[in-house]
């Protein structure tokens, strides 16, 4: 991005591109089905590769979660995607049609959002949510492409803020939070008691925040009290975490 907001990527060289690739394939847990998939993806930026939008079928918009940077992202997109091209957001909770008001062709029926649990490769979960004009047809669609292709469960929101698991998943992280407060527990130990014991994925509580980050967590609550939480709960940042099948 740069320094302004604007959805503008930084050259990325052919170096750069091979060390993306490289984080791919070696990451862990491991963000691929399989190593023989690597061959198909290749990397690029907004600058150079932009106009390679407009070969897609399908473009996911992944940009951090401003909603700011996502209409001008989207606003973009219009100058060079074809008619009939899907666009979606995989956004964790902005609302689509907040995304979308600002451009022209996307809030005319093909932009939607499928919000899928982080990590991506191993989590079931798949949150589809319709635009104002999404076609049926394409909602059905990528239902089963996502149930029959990607494996995952499907679940339909309604372009709500943060959707279905989203708020039910950040109700259940501050509720332990306050009873850890409440109890006098340490990050560990609620970690120790929230996951393979609860039957969780071994990431538990506090593991789970690190992985998959905060952009869904409520911005309601007084300085005060975000104050106390974050440094009660900033122990975690040295929580090594791994997230179970």
């Amino acid at each position: 991005m740069s320094a302004t907001g604007s959805p503008r990527a930084t050259p990325v060289s052919a170096a750069s591109s091979l060390g993306r690739r490289s984080r791919a394939e070696e990451g862990q847990p491991s963000l691929l089905y399989s190593q023989r998939y690597l061959p198909l993806i290749e990397t690029g930026n907004f600058e150079d590769d932009w106009n390679r939008l407009a070969d897609c079928d399908w473009i996911v918009e992944v940009v951090v979660e401003r909603l700011d940077i996502k209409q001008k992202l989207f606003t973009r997109l219009e100058e060079v995607r074809r008619p009939g091209t899907i666009v979606s957001s995989n956004t964790s909770g902005l609302s689509i049609r907040g995304m979308t008001r600002v451009a022209r062709r996307t809030s005319a029926g093909t932009s939607w959002s499928p919000t899928s649990s982080n990590p991506v490769r191993y989590m079931r979960l798949l949150e589809l949510v319709a635009g104002e004009e999404t076609s049926p047809e394409v909602m059905s669609f990528m239902a089963d492409f996502g149930r029959f292709r990607l494996g995952k469960g499907i679940v339909f929101g309604k372009d709500t803020p943060n959707f279905v698991g989203n708020r039910i998943g950040v109700f259940g992280i501050m509720a332990t939070m306050r009873a850890m407060m409440e109890m006098d527990y340490q990050v560990d130990e609620v970690d120790a008691i929230t996951g393979p014991a609860m039957g969780h994925p071994s990431s538990a509580s506090f593991g789970t925040v690190d992985l998959v980050g905060s952009t869904s967590w409520p911005t309601s609550s007084t300085p005060s009290r975000r104050a106390a939480l974050m440094t009660r709960s900033g122990t975690s940042s040295t929580h090594r975490s791994s997230c179970s099948r």
